[in-house]
């Protein structure tokens, strides 16, 4: 099951890479130019021992090493840092629906999300949940600034997975982002 989704998940980024809009272009520009951010403001496998690693500058990668249906299949931790909190809300606006992956937002998600700015939560598009249903998975995917950062959380879980699933996860970054940035 995991080199199917894993080729899925290939292929759907080759179809994406060879017509990029305008405003994907410019997201890439923003990635490409983003400092090396501190490993602090990443997960560990603290919260995801379940998990495999494979990381990057801004973005951290987890692969599920059981795929056992109890625990995230992936796992994908980002993060952009700018330099004022206005700014990392500015992005955070402007690219809201890339970001979002063209998911439906899920309103009343039921996450607590003290320390973050203009938190959103998103369902998979209905495109990509319909194809990765048959393997009994589902995307989510959650938005928000802390400080100076701009968050994205994008998940592949379970069908029986709610949003609230994920609680411990976002009060841990939004405490790690907060430590950075206090040092910062």
């Amino acid at each position: 099951m995991r080199s199917l989704l894993m080729i899925f998940f290939a292929l759907l980024s080759a179809l994406s890479f060879g017509q990029y809009s305008p405003e994907e272009l410019e997201l890439l520009v923003i990635v490409d130019q983003q400092d090396s951010l501190p490993r602090s403001v990443f997960l560990d496998s603290t919260l995801l021992p379940d998990m495999k690693f494979y990381g990057t500058n801004t973005r951290n990668v987890w692969s599920s090493k059981s795929h056992s249906g109890k625990v995230m299949e992936q796992f994908y931790d980002i993060r952009l840092a700018f330099k004022t909190h206005e700014e990392a809300l500015a992005f955070h606006e402007k690219y809201l629906e890339l970001n979002a992956e063209y998911g439906t937002q899920i309103k009343k998600h039921k996450l607590k999300t003290v320390g973050a700015s203009e938190f959103k939560a998103y369902e998979g598009s209905e495109l990509l949940n319909s194809m990765i249903k048959s393997y009994n998975l589902q995307l989510y995917c959650f938005l928000f600034v802390v400080d100076n950062y701009f968050v994205k959380c994008y998940i592949s879980c379970p069908l029986n997975f709610k949003p609230t699933a994920f609680q411990a996860i976002i009060n841990e970054i939004i405490q790690r982002v907060q430590q950075v940035s206090v040092k910062g």
